[in-house]
């Protein structure tokens, strides 16, 4: 029983860190590689035009943004069809559960960190999250992660608050 319990909460743990992955990398990827075309300029011009320099956070997350979110679906359902294929179903509803709970969660704190009132803001590791996050806006070579920035540190983009931006 110990032991199938472990199984699903590596489940659980792995698949968070999957998406994070998807979304660090899918985010440097396409949204900050000129040759990504649309979805790059989508990206900089749309989400880091409206969140720029003195409007990095505002009363209310701009209805004027064009996401380009929906192009994560693709890849995310590759993995699920490999995932369907490999694990036994109790851990496959687990692991897709997992995802679809880590995704949403990428995409409320992602908004709520533009937010200049939010109730996220009482907890000290939303406030980390959001400096860092932030920093990403004024230099969009670091910290394209949101809930993790593991991925960050093994790509070489991790910057601290403080720290000076990459040379061009």
């Amino acid at each position: 029983m110990t032991t199938l319990l472990l199984r699903y909460l590596m489940t659980i743990v792995a698949s968070h860190y999957l998406m994070s992955f998807l979304q660090s990398v899918l985010h440097r990827a396409l949204g900050h590689w000129p040759g990504a075309g649309k979805l790059y300029r989508i990206h900089v011009y749309s989400h880091h035009g409206i969140y720029s320099a003195d409007n990095l956070v505002m009363d209310k997350y701009s209805a004027d943004e064009e996401s380009v979110t929906h192009y994560y679906y693709l890849p995310v359902a590759v993995i699920e069809v490999i995932a369907f294929l490999a694990l036994p179903l109790g851990m496959f509803i687990t692991h897709v559960v997992a995802i679809l709970s880590s995704y949403w969660a990428h995409l409320y704190v992602h908004e709520q960190f533009h937010l200049s009132k939010t109730w996220l803001a009482r907890f000290a590791w939303f406030k980390r999250q959001r400096r860092l996050h932030l920093l990403h806006h004024r230099d969009t070579t670091a910290n394209f992660g949101l809930l993790s920035f593991v991925w960050d540190r093994l790509m070489g983009t991790y910057r601290d608050v403080g720290a000076k931006p990459k040379p061009a």
